[in-house]
């Protein structure tokens, strides 16, 4: 009898357990796939600042991007059907957004995301935090924590600071993300409307994000049409939180 009872336990728990993995294999495989070309470890360890993707060949239509451009020239950032493109040049900055864009990127990350699943920021967040909040909202939302994840975050950012890499500006004895990140053009806003744009990938260290960061992320400020890599800023309460929703 309790040999009978103990079979019939555990070929109800086997399978169970059989359609819970085969439920969650099924929804992951409605994840957005991320498309990488170069690295952070080529960038910073190797000095490979060539061509990786020509952004023509790339769809900007819902799709999430974020990159570096040739020879360290800027960023690049894809939101809503545009590409957001700020370019050191001679010294100075020039901004631009397009539906078509042209150039070249030493690196760039893109997913493109059908459907989002929104949550709001209850409470104020630095940056430096934000990949701790994203790991929770994944795990309740049933999002895979081994597989890069690309996300939008808008909302006010007090004390924001980005910057815009210049190739012009670096020398050999620069030889960290730090000193490329210093050498950059710097941005300051006391408090400013955006849009953070982004992967969370804290398996994806040196490829996607730098060594021991978990998150890549660019600002996009759409009033002003500027953009650049957001370096730190305190992102306020009601700010919403955009993640790819992978339901049926």
């Amino acid at each position: 009898f309790v040999v009978s009872a103990l079979e019939e336990h555990f070929v109800a728990a086997l399978a169970r357990l059989k359609e819970r993995v085969e439920t969650r294999e099924l929804r992951y495989s409605r994840l957005p796939l991320t498309e990488v070309h170069g690295s952070v470890h080529a960038l910073i360890s190797e000095r490979d600042w060539s061509t990786k993707v020509d952004l023509s060949e790339l769809s900007i239509v819902r799709t999430i991007g974020v990159g570096m451009l040739k020879d360290l020239r800027g960023y690049v950032t894809f939101v809503e059907g545009g590409a957001w493109l700020a370019e050191a040049m001679d010294g100075r900055i020039a901004d631009r957004v397009t539906a078509e864009p042209t150039g070249e990127a030493t690196m760039m990350v893109v997913a493109t995301v059908d459907r989002w699943r929104a949550s709001a920021i209850s409470k104020e967040v630095s940056f430096e935090k934000i990949g701790e909040q994203i790991s929770a909202r994944i795990s309740q939302v049933g999002l895979p924590t081994d597989r890069p994840i690309p996300f939008r975050l808008r909302g006010d950012i007090v004390n924001a600071v980005w910057h815009v890499v210049d190739g012009d500006r670096i020398d050999e004895t620069m030889k960290t993300a730090a000193d490329i990140k210093r050498s950059g053009h710097l941005q300051t806003r006391s408090r400013v409307k955006a849009d953070i744009v982004g992967f969370y990938a804290p398996t994806q260290s040196g490829v996607i994000t730098e060594y021991g960061q978990a998150v890549r992320a660019h600002i996009v400020v759409p009033i002003e049409r500027v953009s650049g890599h957001l370096d730190s800023g305190v992102i306020q309460p009601m700010s919403v939180l955009l993640l790819p929703d992978i339901s049926e």
